[in-house]
């Protein structure tokens, strides 16, 4: 029989898994992907094998399903890292085993960190949830003298607009300000002034959500303002200096050893070529598998109560896991989210996935404190990768049903 596991639901599985390692085509090494054998539809990785061999033997199933060239995962609670693996090469056709301490590109598992930033200032009283963003009295007031093509709902923009995706539009379709090729060249300052004289907002803010990169570029632009310092200096020293993460730095088109390079099956040189650095705050950072699960677990320290160091209070955390209902009114397709985190309530359980030319990521933490991470530097042709990302979530979950002594109390 195969076992579920639903990803609302942490179910501490005891029994065997599902029969039998399902491996699909012909079998091939892991870690040295055929791109001209894409995966098929169905047939997700399944094995009845449990503890830490279950898991090695999912990762290895999936690897080779999706044509990855390599891949990073780490479990762990409370500060703790329990179990953490690598998988496969740095590059396509490498040689260069992956290890633990390879960085990847986290794409938008980075706006999490952001959001965390941001708290951190509301905590210490220097924003608000209401503050407005770009009056004469908003924080982001050197772009108030810009002709904004629909003024007043970018004068309606607040930083809780932003942090949930409520601000109206510039949304991650073919018109995001943040891939436009046409902006590529253009800097923070520039970009923005650009953006808001060029790309109006269909919906009031708060009313309509619109997964936005662009609203979470701003966000990073807020933390400059507030803090004085450049966005990614002030995340290393705020966020990731407490929890003893001290290499995270921001992706350039260049390799940061150690650093994984990567593949994308559409278009082999497309990774080094978009402005990776100006995505910083919301989409920019490379890390560690392992670097992720201990932001993880400190984000929710303070209400999971299991150790480690705490990175915000457990208002904020509750901010941060409330979900605006309002949001599925003029958006069928809308994932519940927070603020920086997509928010499943039947848990709840709080997670992010990252999607980019070369890379896939996920970090999800759980109602019981479990919390894991995967980095893959690829992801699938255009057209299969929401099929390859929720493989990989149920993935992730059939990993953790693998040790059920990782269970909170267990």
């Amino acid at each position: 029989m195969s076992l579920h596991i639903d990803r609302r639901r942490f179910i501490g599985a005891t029994g065997a898994l599902a029969a039998g390692l399902v491996l699909p085509g012909t079998a091939r090494a892991a870690g040295a992907p055929n791109p001209t054998n894409p995966p098929k539809a169905a047939g997700a990785c399944t094995t009845s094998v449990t503890g830490n061999a279950g898991i090695d033997a999912l990762a290895k199933c999936f690897i080779e399903r999706w044509n990855m060239p390599g891949m990073s995962l780490s479990f762990g609670r409370g500060g703790q890292i329990f179990y953490e693996q690598a998988y496969g090469y740095t590059e396509f056709h490498g040689t260069i085993p992956v290890t633990t301490d390879t960085r990847f590109r986290i794409a938008s598992v980075t706006k999490p960190f952001t959001s965390a930033a941001i708290f951190q200032l509301i905590e210490a009283g220097e924003l608000t949830l209401e503050t407005p963003v770009f009056t004469g009295e908003g924080v982001l007031n050197q772009f108030a003298d810009v002709p904004a093509k629909t003024p007043r709902k970018v004068d309606a923009i607040q930083i809780q607009h932003l942090l949930r995706h409520l601000c109206g539009g510039w949304s991650s379709d073919g018109n995001d300000p943040m891939f436009l090729r046409q902006y590529w060249d253009l800097d923070h300052d520039a970009l923005i002034r650009k953006t808001l004289a060029t790309q109006g907002l269909a919906y009031m803010p708060g009313q309509c959500y619109a997964y936005s990169n662009f609203g979470y570029c701003l966000l990073g632009r807020v933390i400059e303002k507030i803090t004085g310092q450049p966005y990614d200096t002030y995340v290393r020293n705020a966020v990731l200096a407490p929890i003893g993460v001290d290499d995270m730095v921001i992706a350039t088109s260049g390799s940061q050893p150690p650093e994984a390079g990567y593949y994308d099956p559409d278009d082999s040189a497309f990774p080094y070529q978009f402005p990776i650095t100006r995505m910083d705050s919301h989409g920019g950072w490379i890390a560690r598998a392992s670097d992720l699960v201990r932001f993880g677990a400190a984000v929710f320290a303070a209400t999971d109560k299991m150790g480690g160091p705490a990175l915000l209070k457990p208002s904020s955390i509750a901010t941060i896991t409330s979900v605006n209902a309002l949001s599925t009114a003029c958006n069928k397709a809308y994932t519940p989210y927070g603020c920086g985190w997509s928010i499943y309530t039947g848990g709840p359980n709080a997670f992010h996935f990252g999607s980019l030319s070369g890379t896939t990521s996920v970090l999800v933490h759980t109602h019981t404190g479990l919390v894991w991470s995967a980095l893959l530097n690829s992801r699938p042709e255009d057209g299969t990768q929401e099929a390859m990302q929720n493989e990989l979530d149920a993935l992730m979950w059939a990993m953790a049903a693998c040790r059920p002594d990782w269970q909170a109390g267990a």
